[in-house]
């Protein structure tokens, strides 16, 4: 029999593939989780931009009803809570 045969190598073998496996596999879906986290950051940061602007656009709106239904001195007072200037 061979004396140089190391039977411990052998038994270790698998654990050294599924070590080299989880690392390359590691690596591959971290450059990948970059690539989709930023498009759905870009995506869903899109859709909260669109939906502020809705609420904006439905404030401004209703500002307006308001300042054109309304006493002039509470109009004043309006202006000055709202910080802006609203066209007549």
């Amino acid at each position: 029999m061979d004396e140089d045969f190391d039977l411990e190598s052998l038994a270790s073998i698998e654990q050294k593939f599924y070590d080299t496996g989880y690392a390359d596999g590691f690596a591959h879906g971290h450059i990948h989780g970059l690539i989709e986290g930023r498009s759905l950051g870009r995506t869903k940061g899109f859709e909260m931009w669109e939906e502020l602007g809705f609420y904006e656009g439905y404030a401004r709106m209703w500002g307006e009803i308001y300042m054109k239904q309304s006493r002039s001195d509470e109009c004043v007072r309006m202006e000055t809570i709202s910080g802006s200037t609203i066209h007549r």
